[in-house]
């Protein structure tokens, strides 16, 4: 799954004989299940909201990503300040509609702990061979 959050990823040219060509197209030819793209210019704290509640109901709740691209979208009909299209109607899925992207809530800290003690190590072995060598 791509996710193309910014503004109007989703517009693209019509070429003859292809067909319209985008920045979404361009993701599903070289392999990815599915894209979300916009189709016009958004508002960012709309889009940032919206964003959050589709990573959060997509790793929680065993779903795809289209059903959980319009549960966020009902999420922000649901809230006052985003009833109106405008904040949430842009965003379409393009590709495999059923697919179910493996997202956990729970963030593994450990391989990022492993890599930094890994790394400091290195550092530290070449700071000790470089004062080793210079006696």
């Amino acid at each position: 799954l791509v996710v193309l959050s910014a503004c109007n990823t989703g517009i693209g040219e019509e070429i003859k004989g292809e067909g319209l060509l985008s920045l979404s197209n361009g993701f599903l030819q070289i392999g990815a299940k599915s894209v979300i793209a916009s189709h016009w210019k958004i508002d960012d704290e709309a889009t940032y909201e919206l964003m959050k509640n589709f990573y959060e109901i997509l790793a929680n709740e065993n779903i795809n990503s289209s059903q959980a691209l319009q549960k966020a979208k009902i999420k922000m009909y649901e809230n006052p300040k985003y009833r109106f299209p405008f904040y949430w109607a842009s965003f379409t899925l393009h590709g495999d509609f059923d697919n179910k992207p493996n997202l956990s809530s729970k963030f593994n800290y450990s391989m990022y702990i492993y890599l930094i003690l890994l790394m400091f190590s290195v550092f530290v072995l070449y700071s000790f061979s470089k004062s080793f060598y210079r006696k």
